[in-house]
């Protein structure tokens, strides 16, 4: 018999930390669509409330199983396109890209 390690990644819409985190106890990883949430409201303009990637790491190291080990950050979902579309401060889009290349 042969033992192959194969990744697998899995899909949960939902903006609650702990329902999407369960996942990562039986599968390696998710996307992480609570923190794409609070990336929208965190960027979506320039008096919002910043301290949600705060909550948005808290929470990742407590319900994921090895916390941003076992999720894939992402700023754009092709069926819910909006950062792009809906966020026309190029400072914002920038500040966003950050986030994503080492918010964590």
């Amino acid at each position: 018999m042969c033992n192959l390690d194969v990744l697998a990644i899995g899909e949960a819409l939902d903006y609650l930390y702990n329902y999407t985190g369960a996942y990562t106890n039986v599968i390696d990883t998710v996307f992480k669509y609570p923190e794409w949430f609070n990336l929208v409201k965190a960027f979506l303009n320039l008096q919002a409330d910043m301290g949600l990637l705060v909550t948005s790491v808290n929470l990742t190291k407590q319900d994921f199983k090895n916390g941003a080990m076992s999720a894939v950050s992402f700023s754009e979902d092709h069926d819910n396109a909006l950062h792009s579309s809906s966020i026309f401060d190029p400072t914002l889009i920038k500040s966003i890209i950050a986030w994503m290349s080492g918010g964590e």
